[in-house]
């Protein structure tokens, strides 16, 4: 069976755009206690593209995130955001709970708390 069709198409295309949104996440409030579920999505689902393609991904870690580590901003942070910037995440956040169920039997627990984490932003961004 070819991998690269595991999923629809649409789907995987969805499924890029959720892991770059848990990295826009990361680059705009950092690697905190809040997002470091956001962050360990980011980290698995790269892996598991990394293997479909035919290498190990033992060597994606956090810092493949490529976030400053000295940028630690509270959720809050994305209430001082311009309007398209906060429109711009409250899309990606939107697009990210609606494949967190795909997601669900890579690791209920993590996605559980991807998914307190967009609520909580979304919250603030609306």
């Amino acid at each position: 069976m070819d991998r690269a069709h595991l999923w629809p198409e649409k789907r995987a295309e969805k499924l890029e755009a959720s892991r770059e949104a848990c990295r826009n996440t990361c680059l705009c409030l950092g690697i905190t206690m809040e997002t470091q579920s956001v962050a360990d999505l980011w980290i698995g689902i790269t892996k598991a593209q990394v293997k479909m393609n035919g290498f190990t991904g033992d060597d994606i870690t956090i810092s493949s995130i490529g976030v400053p580590m000295d940028k630690f901003l509270d959720l809050n942070h994305v209430t001082t955001l311009n309007i398209y910037q906060r429109k711009a995440m409250r899309d990606d956040l939107t697009m990210l709970q609606k494949m967190l169920p795909y997601l669900k039997d890579m690791h209920p627990s993590l996605v559980w708390q991807v998914s307190v984490v967009t609520e909580d932003l979304l919250t603030l961004l609306s």
